[in-house]
């Protein structure tokens, strides 16, 4: 398993974890400070882990490991809203590496919000879209992410699977970086697959994105 989640691997995962909609939320562990383990009991099937390593991947997992005997203020927040609460279904924000896990609990409504860059971040949402608490507090210069404060999510990334070939180009046409460059950063492919696109068209790695040609 690589270190870090591609935002293709995030479309994967939230696929994944759709097929457990309508499964219960159980406890919330929080083994060490950079993961979080919600254990969730699907119908008819035995209960598994959903896996949060902050700032690199989320995972499901029916691995045995052990669990601190004495559950994180964390843990235990997220234990008291979200408690046999039903679990709705999963989304990706955009094309971003954020994803969004709706719950229905007897108190109403509440999301979890899953951020896999920078360091990462776990943020518990009521039904107004107000921060419950986050895993860590963080100011951005357009965000804050404290308790009593309201969600905003980052700007949006570039989604490449609605693309037009125009729009790829003006983004070639205003790159001053190499195609791997441009491709992983600024259409969003990740380094991973902006090369994997360039060895199957058979393109230099070096070559500018603005040198192409319509027909390259």
């Amino acid at each position: 398993m690589r270190g870090e989640m591609t935002s293709f691997d995030v479309a994967r995962i939230v696929a994944e974890l759709n097929r457990y909609a309508g499964a219960r939320m159980r406890k919330v562990y929080q083994p060490h400070y950079a993961q979080i383990v919600l254990r969730i009991n699907p119908k008819e099937e035995a209960s598994l882990d959903l896996v949060i390593v902050r700032g690199a991947r989320v995972y499901l997992s029916r691995r045995d490991r052990p669990m601190p005997r004495n559950p994180s203020g964390f843990a235990m927040l997220l234990r008291k809203y979200l408690h046999n609460g039903r679990f709705l279904g999963a989304q990706q924000h955009g094309f971003d590496r954020i994803i969004t896990l709706d719950i229905d609990t007897g108190a109403g409504p509440r999301r979890l919000v899953v951020e896999l860059f920078r360091d990462g971040n776990v943020i518990l949402l009521d039904e107004t879209g107000v921060i419950i608490q986050p895993l860590t507090h963080v100011k951005y210069s357009k965000r804050n992410l404290k308790g009593g404060e309201p969600f905003l999510f980052p700007p949006a990334q570039v989604d490449p699977r609605r693309l037009t070939i125009y729009k790829l180009a003006a983004i070639f046409e205003a790159s001053d970086a190499d195609l791997i460059r441009t491709l992983a950063s600024r259409v969003n492919l990740g380094p991973i697959y902006a090369q994997s696109v360039c060895t199957l068209a058979n393109i230099p790695r070096k070559t500018t994105a603005a040198e192409l040609e319509a027909g390259d």
